[in-house]
């Protein structure tokens, strides 16, 4: 729950938190195989209006497959092509 903390309070005492924040955010916590945190974060973008892009849903993927959840990796990638064009060779290869 730590970054996730970090994150939410921040943004709760006014900071503003944008995808570069985010990333870096679901980037540790996939470091530190914590992909559930990751997820949270990523949901957390949506509450807070800031747009995810492919480096944050690579993120995200890569803390799916350092947990062992490829249905999860999987679902998202489904999920993201259907947004548009989010995937690259870094998704392709998370």
């Amino acid at each position: 729950h730590g970054i996730h903390t970090v994150v939410c309070c921040s943004v709760g005492e006014g900071l503003r938190a944008d995808a570069v924040t985010f990333g870096a955010s679901v980037s540790a916590c996939g470091k530190g195989q914590q992909w559930r945190n990751a997820e949270m974060l990523f949901s957390d973008m949506q509450v807070t209006r800031v747009e995810a892009n492919t480096i944050v849903a690579n993120a995200l993927a890569s803390a799916f497959e350092k947990g062992g959840r490829w249905r999860r990796a999987t679902a998202l990638l489904a999920n993201l092509a259907q947004r548009g064009p989010w995937e690259d060779r870094i998704t392709r290869n998370a």
